[in-house]
């Protein structure tokens, strides 16, 4: 698989959906392809509450410019919309001070979530680690599994958006049932600010911090006083580097 690939798989939140009371709209996802076939247009723009932070005062309900599926390869066309999350994994913190194509083989800190193992040479996906519980030795009370990312695919800096719209900002991550690269899913050590960046930090509309929800099933609020290295320490889940959330 390329990491072209990864932009079309089917996200976690599609698994979620028979756990939502949304059963009937899980059985009309076509699992037979990319979750971005034109046959899954009609789930992909129906909108999911539950994945909307209702703070968020997003004018733009639907994330554009879906692009089709290219046999791994770099898209050419269009295929359509799909509605919107406020919500996002984070899959673990950058240590490294390079580029995403090196540091995110050499000098990433996972989180809780299984992850892709790419080749060094290529960027291409080799394996895909399996996510277990037991491999949280950092505690699951001290781990983060989701937080928010509200507000996307605008961009917000900060308190305000931001624009135009960065034409490098990518759009797949936002929507609810399609996935993204999984380097988009996490932030460098230095971007895990609480509330200063939706790209691809921590972020959500209320007042002095955002929320996130933890590997034991309990939300926290992280205010954005928070150190970044206790940040980091909690989206990490077997760093040694032990922290707890407000």
């Amino acid at each position: 698989r390329t990491t072209m690939d990864e932009f079309h798989f089917h996200s976690w939140r599609v698994a979620l959906l028979p756990e939502l009371d949304q059963t009937s709209l899980f059985g009309n996802v076509d699992f037979s392809g990319p979750a971005t076939v034109a046959a899954n247009q009609d789930v992909l723009n129906t909108s999911i509450p539950v994945f909307l932070c209702p703070s968020t005062p997003n004018a733009n309900a639907l994330v554009p410019d879906i692009y089709a599926f290219n046999d791994g390869k770099p898209p050419k066309q269009y295929v359509g919309t799909a509605t919107r999350s406020d919500y996002e994994i984070i899959g673990g913190v950058n240590y490294g001070d390079g580029p995403d194509s090196a540091s995110i083989v050499l000098d990433v800190a996972y989180g809780p979530w299984g992850e892709p193992k790419y080749d060094i040479a290529t960027f291409d996906v080799q394996t895909v680690r399996e996510a277990r519980l037991r491999d949280i030795t950092d505690g699951q009370s001290s781990t983060i599994l989701v937080a928010e990312r509200a507000g996307r695919p605008d961009l917000y800096k900060h308190d305000a958006a931001v624009k135009p719209h960065p034409n490098g900002m990518d759009h797949f991550q936002a929507a609810w049932g399609v996935s993204a690269s999984y380097p988009w899913l996490i932030p460098s050590h230095e971007e895990t600010v609480v509330n200063a960046s939706n790209d691809k930090g921590i972020y959500g509309f209320h007042s002095g911090g955002a929320y996130a929800c933890f590997a034991d099933g309990s939300v926290r609020f992280l205010a954005e006083s928070s150190d970044t290295a206790v940040i980091n320490a909690l989206i990490t889940r077997s760093h040694g580097d032990i922290a707890t959330g407000n």
